[in-house]
């Protein structure tokens, strides 16, 4: 889950609990997703037609 600033200031328990549910152990970070964003964008995904690329922390796992 990549909860937004505002949730993460807002309600910091909420997110420290999220987080413990992750087989990570934290959120995501929005940064984390762009490196994923920037491949699908980029010429090394040219080929690239449909997938599901999770960027989750294994959080589909379950």
């Amino acid at each position: 889950p990549f909860p937004n600033p505002t949730v993460r200031q807002q309600h910091p328990d909420f997110i420290e609990r999220l987080g413990k549910k992750s087989p990570m152990g934290r959120i995501g970070l929005s940064e984390e997703i762009a490196g994923p964003v920037a491949f699908l964008l980029s010429d090394n995904a040219s080929y690239v037609t449909g997938h599901n690329l999770v960027v989750d922390g294994g959080w589909t796992i379950w």
